[in-house]
């Protein structure tokens, strides 16, 4: 959830699967201000990308592996590794560099924003002070 906390308004909703370990899925959801859904039993098409990917983890941990052996260090090696392979449903490019575009823009269109914003205020200060 930690992880997820720098770029909550980019996570729009959160699919998890009907594992006894998402029980906080509503105070997840709240955190994050997520929409949260489970994918019906034995549907593995409604999570695609999550199958995708278990897929992708299962190449450095096999199945059956017991995920309290690994060390933070491993999983962050792991992360690199998948975040900077190309995917063809991303026009070859990694999942990093599409996330830093979408970063980009959303700060650009802050900035935009808020340089709007500003304008405004100072047309508003002009025309306050010209009314006195």
């Amino acid at each position: 959830m930690n992880m997820l906390k720098p770029i909550k308004k980019q996570v729009d909703s959160i699919t998890y699967d009907n594992g006894g370990e998402f029980a906080g899925h509503v105070e997840s959801g709240k955190k994050l201000g997520a929409n949260t859904y489970f994918a019906t039993p034995y549907h593995s098409w409604e999570r695609g990308l999550n199958e995708h990917t278990n897929g992708l983890i299962r190449q450095y941990l096999p199945k059956k592996f017991d995920f309290r052996d690994v060390s933070g260090k491993k999983i962050r090696e792991i992360e690199n590794k998948l975040n900077d392979q190309p995917r063809k449903v991303l026009n070859f490019k990694t999942p990093r560099e599409v996330f830093v575009a979408n970063r980009i823009v959303s700060l650009h269109n802050a900035l935009v924003s808020l340089n709007q914003a500003t304008e405004l205020a100072k047309l508003l200060l002009s025309e306050a002070e010209r009314s006195r």
